[in-house]
């Protein structure tokens, strides 16, 4: 696994939080038409451990969010599919590391917290 690469690309948004205000506060905050895709590039894998249907690894990267790079290290499990390999990850982001700002509203009275968690759910097919 430590010599594979490459990379994912998602359009900002399709970014879900299940609030249909939140995801529109989410596109300007995110500035998405400016930045219209966040993408993270997978340089090297670190295998944690094994099984026949499922694996443990760091997925060793650097996302570009914003207009911004920034290396990551996110924790993952690898799911053995019969349509594929499944990536699933959980992992917290500062959204403050990547620039993005009008986390407040209303002069301040309602604000969003910069520290966020990501979840990840990824399938991957054959080509």
């Amino acid at each position: 696994m430590a010599e594979v690469r490459g990379w994912v690309e998602a359009p900002v948004n399709t970014l879900k939080t299940e609030n249909g205000r939140r995801d529109r506060d989410l596109n300007k905050s995110m500035e998405s038409e400016k930045y219209p895709n966040l993408r993270f590039d997978l340089t090297s894998v670190r295998p944690q451990w094994e099984r026949a249907d499922s694996a443990s690894a760091i997925l060793v990267g650097t996302f570009t969010i914003h207009g911004v790079m920034k290396e990551a290290e996110l924790p993952a499990t690898l799911l053995f599919e019969a349509d594929g390999v499944r990536v699933k990850s959980t992992f917290p982001m500062n959204l403050k590391d990547y620039q993005i700002g009008g986390l407040s509203k209303f002069l301040g009275v309602l604000k969003m917290h910069p520290d966020i968690v990501v979840h990840l759910d990824l399938l991957f097919g054959p080509r």
